[in-house]
């Protein structure tokens, strides 16, 4: 009768077996570290766009083809009117055809000359590590991150909201309502109080809003004159990634067109 005899894996074969699987499991579990990572950041990319788009669409309705009054305090601040049939006649012009401008009062009754504003309302301050405190009295965070990417932990951040509210032929403003609660916005390093720096560490400051021509092409919101028919809103929203690791921060445009017969 004949015996076969099975032989085992040497030690050697057991040592290299156990190292290929390790590396397999090495390059499998950074595989799904980094797709866990792209998972996170995806979500809080895809949870800024929803707040941005959410906050050009509401001003977008307010402001598309409206009539601009002005831009006040570094670019945060925008008045505005649209036609108003005042003197309920049906019609929107007066005796010689040009249009009444105002808007609806509290109570919803259009009012010649009266003005809708948006302007900021920050609730608090975002402060990487050797970012200066603004003394604001609203809660300031300190994070050991670099927030926008560029490089240093030298910056702050101001997060506001929209405030929306109408002020009468007087001047006199009533609260109407808050528009988004996560716009970020950055002081001047020269003027803190200044709300239109460099948010995204590009070297160029970011206005929240700017006049524009035809082309798209932004003015100095001082030297506007009747060609400017355009606002642009520039917007940014950020957000931590579930470990609090990475801040994710995104920019959105939007280029608004006003009435062009102004």
């Amino acid at each position: 009768m004949k015996h076969s005899r099975r032989r085992g894996l040497t030690f050697i074969e057991v040592v290299i077996a156990g190292a290929i699987l390790s590396a397999i499991m090495l390059v499998t579990l950074g595989i799904m570290v980094r797709v866990s990572n792209d998972a996170q950041t995806a979500r809080v990319d895809d949870f800024n766009g929803l707040k941005a788009q959410e906050l050009l669409s509401r001003v977008r309705r307010e402001i598309e083809f409206a009539k601009l009054k002005e831009i006040l305090n570094n670019h945060t601040t925008l008045r505005f009117q649209i036609p108003v049939d005042h003197d309920g006649d049906l019609d929107v012009t007066d005796s010689s055809g040009a249009t009444e401008f105002g808007y609806f009062d509290i109570a919803s009754k259009p009012t010649l000359n009266a003005t809708c504003e948006l302007t900021i309302d920050v609730q608090n301050v975002l402060r990487e590590t050797n970012g200066p405190s603004l003394g604001l009295g609203v809660p300031e965070d300190v994070y050991a991150l670099d927030l926008n990417h560029d490089g240093d932990r030298n910056d702050v951040f101001v997060q506001a909201r929209l405030k929306m509210q109408i002020l009468d032929a007087g001047g006199v403003a009533t609260f109407v309502a808050f528009i988004d609660g996560g716009l970020l916005i950055a002081p001047k390093p020269s003027a803190l109080t200044e709300y239109d720096g460099d948010v995204d560490g590009d070297g160029v400051n970011d206005p929240l809003f700017m006049v524009a021509d035809f082309s798209g092409g932004e003015v100095l919101n001082a030297n506007f004159s009747q060609a400017a028919r355009r606002v642009t809103i520039r917007t940014f929203h950020g957000g931590f990634t579930a470990d609090g690791a990475y801040f994710m921060l995104r920019k959105d445009v939007d280029l608004i067109r006003l009435d062009q017969k102004q």
